[in-house]
């Protein structure tokens, strides 16, 4: 088990991410409106912004989580959100529709209420964005967290469309009805293995 190596936490966290390769992009209308809520530095929702209705040129195909090309707003099925429970209090969750047929039902757009990096050990790049204060990161190499996150928080926005969620809630997902969902634990390290020494924790978006 991961969480066992040394240097790692006893972890019961783990990563939601679309193992296929299908994505998406904006629409010609909402492309021309995101700077509503997308910061133009990092390409974020912006800091208080809270769901997000989209309009999209094609659907994803393959996987129950996605992302829009160019933006770091996810996408998730609306039968993953049901699934979620009341867990899914912790995401903002908003409309799609489908350019030239009107609202696509079957997806969501969603982001974090709180944002959180899922750490490397190789190629690190890290800044702050001078537009909305997000922490821009990232590396290659093993994944992990640092610092252990608040377990009061069920459900973290990993971006990109990945999720870093309890193991409580994996255990109520039947995550064998999805083939294209990537579900790995991922480890609590006790010390950063990145080189960085400024602190990069959860933030309230």
């Amino acid at each position: 088990m991961v969480d066992s190596e040394p240097g790692n936490l006893a972890s019961d966290w783990y990563l939601l991410s679309g193992a296929g390769k299908s994505h998406t992009a904006l629409s010609d209308a909402s492309h021309s409106g995101k700077a509503t809520w997308q910061c133009s530095k990092c390409r974020a929702p912006r800091p208080g912004t809270g769901p997000i209705d989209i309009e999209v040129r094609h659907p994803p195909e393959d996987s129950p989580l996605s992302f829009i090309s160019g933006s770091m707003l996810g996408l998730i099925s609306a039968d993953l959100v049901s699934k979620l429970g009341g867990a899914a209090k912790w995401l903002h969750v908003g409309s799609v529709r489908l350019e030239g047929h009107g609202d696509l039902p079957t997806w969501r757009t969603v982001h974090g209420q709180y944002d959180l990096v899922v750490r490397g050990n190789r190629s690190v790049g890290h800044w702050v964005c001078d537009e909305c204060g997000r922490n821009v990161y990232f590396a290659l190499g093993s994944r992990y967290l640092y610092p252990a996150p608040d377990p009061a928080i069920e459900i973290y926005d990993g971006r990109m469309g990945r999720l870093v969620v309890t193991g409580a809630i994996v255990d109520n997902l039947d995550a064998s009805r999805w083939p294209e969902l990537d579900v790995r634990r991922i480890r609590v390290a006790t010390k950063p293995r990145d080189g960085l020494t400024v602190p990069i924790g959860a933030t309230r978006r």
